[in-house]
């Protein structure tokens, strides 16, 4: 099993919890902060299962994939950043009342299964590359819960600048991580 340790980990959380960070300053624009222990919960636990879940598919799909699994993990990465980097291109309104239903534990455990539902393609990848899933899933898991606390206290005072620039940042982190797996870095 391939430890995926250091900056290598540390980074690819930042990348996964930026989308966090992003829908955690729009909650906190519109007054969700106050919420901030539930939704950070959710959002962490959600973030640590579904990457085991992808860590699990790329381990299943390995054996398949074979010698594809040494370009196929950096291609999903790559082309996951850059679904995510032009997310701030596609449009959204986002109104009071719908924030204030998407913070019930309902409400929040579908919006975090949408944000996190893509991290299925990042397990995947690291499960293509026989990742340590427990260490990965926590690293994830913690580092979105610590960003979406951060993201909804500074949502409350420029949601749209900073939401954008995280998006973009994290899609460009999945990019910088996938070509440095395609050649050998980490």
């Amino acid at each position: 099993m391939e430890a995926v340790l250091g900056p290598q980990l540390l980074l690819l959380a930042v990348a996964v919890g930026a989308n966090n960070f992003a829908a955690a300053l729009a909650l906190g624009a519109l007054g969700q902060a106050k919420r901030w222990p539930r939704i950070a919960l959710v959002f962490g636990v959600m973030e640590f299962t579904v990457p085991l879940v992808g860590i699990w598919l790329g381990r299943q799909a390995s054996p398949t994939v074979g010698d594809v699994a040494d370009w196929l993990a950096p291609a999903l990465l790559i082309a996951f950043g850059v679904w995510v980097a032009s997310t701030p291109l596609r449009t959204r309104s986002v109104t009071k009342r719908a924030a204030h239903q998407v913070t019930t534990w309902t409400g929040l455990i579908v919006l975090s299964f949408g944000l996190a539902v893509d991290n299925v393609v990042v397990g995947i990848s690291l499960g293509l590359r026989d990742a340590d899933a427990l260490l990965t899933a926590a690293v994830i898991g913690l580092a979105a819960a610590v960003f979406t606390v951060v993201g909804l206290h500074l949502g409350r005072a420029s949601r749209r600048a900073l939401e954008v620039v995280a998006e973009v940042t994290a899609g460009l982190l999945l990019i910088v991580i996938g070509v440095a797996v395609a050649f050998g870095v980490f």
